[in-house]
Formats: C-alpha cells, sequence, structure tokens
C-alpha cells in the first residue's frame, strides 16, 4: 500500500477511471510551475481500459509530461480477456455454405 510513512507526499485513492487523470493533472501543475517532483501513479490493467484514462495519457503524451511515473499491474479484472482455448477457433469461419 503506498502511504506516508513509506516516503510519498500525497496519497490519493479515486474510483475506478480518475486515478490516472488525477496524476496527469497533478504531473502537468508540477511542470507548469517548474517544478521537478515526480508524480507516481499505480493503476490496475482495468482502470487503463477507462476512456478518460486513455484520454488523459494522450494528453500526457502531447505535453510532453517527463515527470509522470505509471506502474500497471495486471489484477486479471479487465474485461478484455483472452478467449478460453474451448472458445478460441484456428480458423475464420466460413461464410455462404
Amino acid at each position: 500500500m503506498v502511504h506516508r510513512d513509506l516516503g510519498f507526499s500525497h496519497t490519493m485513492r479515486y474510483s475506478l477511471g480518475v486515478g490516472v487523470a488525477q496524476a496527469v493533472s497533478r504531473a502537468w501543475e508540477l511542470t507548469r510551475r517548474g517544478s521537478d517532483t515526480k508524480v507516481v501513479c499505480l493503476a490496475g490493467d482495468g482502470e487503463l481500459q477507462e476512456g478518460s484514462t486513455f484520454e488523459a495519457l494522450r494528453f500526457a503524451h502531447d505535453a510532453g509530461l517527463r515527470n509522470l511515473v505509471l506502474w500497471s499491474t495486471p489484477t486479471g479484472r479487465a474485461s478484455n480477456r483472452w478467449p478460453s482455448r474451448s472458445t478460441a477457433t484456428t480458423s475464420p469461419p466460413t461464410r455462404g455454405r
């Protein structure tokens, strides 16, 4: 668990889809103020599927943020899982038969 006792000055916990956007916003503001402080964001694979997360990361890239560190963990809770072997096909379906 990320906590102030571990040396982090700010800890935030938000609902799914908000954490990355908040981290990008904080990194942008620190950059705008001329600070070289790093912002570390921990996000699960489900968080990375959120549209707001995608938009925030796109902004971070376009803005050239160099002080944002995103750590992603595969929690297994994402909705885009690989199909199981029993449902996967090895050849495309045939049409017109």
